[in-house]
């Protein structure tokens, strides 16, 4: 629940000396809870991550490429953990 700055992430490479910069962080501010993910209407086009459009406007300058094809599956079976 605690933000972190690259800066301080960078300046602190030691893990125990990060781990002090967090418990500060903590003791300054009380810590911010995120948001729940919630379920989005799928009645109109979902909008794309980074990533997506990003793969996508590769495959727009290279349309006979195979790069970002992956030749094979998976199939998850079992219960899924909601609360994970």
């Amino acid at each position: 629940g605690v933000e972190l700055s690259l800066a301080m992430l960078f300046a602190r490479p030691v893990l125990a000396d990060l781990a002090a910069g967090v418990a500060g962080a903590v003791s300054g501010a009380a810590a911010q809870a995120l948001p729940a993910i919630g379920a989005v209407s799928r009645q109109a086009p979902l909008e794309l991550s980074f990533a997506q459009q990003r793969l996508w406007f590769l495959a727009q300058l290279d349309k006979d490429s195979a790069r970002y094809h992956v030749p094979l599956g998976w199939r998850l079976q079992g219960r899924l953990d909601r609360a994970a």
